[in-house]
């Protein structure tokens, strides 16, 4: 969907936005620096004018305006380590595990309550360093979208130690939010037209293979960080 690769964030979901902004004869400034938490705290003050994806929530909707056509829906799933499996995806046979969430993420509201009531959180400010943790079992868990995750996982290479459970725990939807201080605000519903139109173009589907394989065959050494949800 989308990572930050030598400073710049790029996937499927800036592709597109790139090509709604142009569309509308803005130019595009796609330098990002910051983790996402404070990635959502600069939409919130207005320095940053969108948000390319990520699922809606209660509070997020306070500063941000998400446009009502949808990207992708995409499952969101539980990975564990091989070496120390997760019973099942009911919360109760979860309570007490540990479980690793980026600061500032979100996987929809009535996920989140069931994490914060079940299991026990800890923090951390990238994608990279949740997997490496789970890798080494100081975490039990950790949900991320059943596509992304496994690409995530194969890149760092941990795919012999990591995998996920076949049942997600919710579907949710990807959507692009502006900033309510953004002067982009007065083009939501141009925005959302030209997304659909770029979906009825398969924009989309040919976004994710040409992504797909830009993640995979990127230089790790320029350590891609995944922005969160």
């Amino acid at each position: 969907m989308s990572w930050i690769e030598e400073g710049h964030i790029i996937g499927l979901a800036p592709m597109l936005v790139e090509s709604m902004i142009t569309s509308l004869g803005y130019p595009i400034n796609t330098e990002q620096d910051s983790n996402w938490s404070r990635c959502l705290k600069e939409v919130e003050l207005g320095n940053i004018d969108m948000v390319v994806a990520a699922y809606q929530t209660e509070r997020r909707k306070e500063f941000m305006q998400y446009l009502a056509e949808p990207i992708v829906i995409e499952p969101i799933t539980l990975y564990y380590n091989k070496k120390n499996p997760i019973p099942s995806v009911q919360w109760e046979d979860l309570k007490g595990l540990k479980v690793g969430i980026l600061f500032s993420d979100s996987f929809g509201d009535i996920v989140d309550q069931k994490i914060r009531e079940y299991l026990r959180i800890e923090f951390v400010s990238t994608g990279a360093q949740n997997i490496q943790k789970l890798a080494i079992q100081r975490i039990d868990l950790m949900p991320l979208g059943a596509i992304g995750g496994v690409l995530q996982v194969k890149k760092l290479g941990f795919e012999n130690e990591i995998t996920s459970l076949p049942t997600p725990i919710v579907s949710d939807y990807w959507h692009v939010g502006i900033s309510k201080r953004s002067p982009l605000i007065k083009h939501v519903d141009q925005l959302n037209n030209a997304l659909i139109a770029l979906k009825k173009a398969h924009a989309v589907e040919l976004g994710i293979d040409k992504f797909t394989k830009r993640y995979i065959n990127s230089d790790l050494s320029r350590k891609p960080t995944e922005t969160a949800p």
